[in-house]
């Protein structure tokens, strides 16, 4: 039987993680938007705060669900690492 590769799954691990680590410098953008311009002054600013504070939240949980699907990828990679060892041994 052939051995599986899980390189496969290592190179999509760090793409993922990757992506998501972008998301989380884009976090720190949505953070800062409209705090230089004094937003918080206006009559549209409590709509304004709710839409950042939104797609902050939204962000993060993405950001969460990315790592997390990231360490499945590397879990199942080092399974077939440890599958392809035993079946070495036999």
């Amino acid at each position: 039987m052939a051995l599986k590769d899980s390189s496969i799954y290592r190179e999509a691990a760090k793409k993922i993680s990757q992506e998501a680590d972008a998301l989380q410098e884009l976090l720190f953008s949505v953070k800062n938007i409209g705090e230089d311009h004094g937003q918080w002054d206006t009559g549209r600013s409590k709509k304004f705060r709710d839409q950042k504070v939104q797609l902050h939240s939204d962000i993060t949980v993405k950001h969460h669900e990315l790592k997390q699907y990231a360490s499945e990828l590397l879990r199942k990679a080092e399974q077939i690492d440890a599958e392809n060892a035993a079946r070495e041994k036999v």
